[in-house]
């Protein structure tokens, strides 16, 4: 990992509506992850969520 771009970017899932309308799915970066050897996932967080709700987007150059 070291030196090396993410394979992902890190965000927090929050459902936003306001009653009546549509939900409204918010993301807030909260950190970066790397594909490792036998198909695991390392991650990195530098904040971490109050519901414990991740989500994992591939890392756009």
């Amino acid at each position: 990992m070291a030196n090396r771009k993410p394979d992902y970017k890190v965000f927090v899932s929050r459902n936003i509506a306001k009653e009546g309308e549509e939900p409204n799915n918010f993301y807030h970066e909260v950190g970066a992850a790397w594909t490792v050897d036998k198909d695991g996932i390392s991650i990195s967080l530098h904040a971490l969520p109050i519901d414990g709700r991740l989500v994992l987007f591939p890392n756009k150059d």
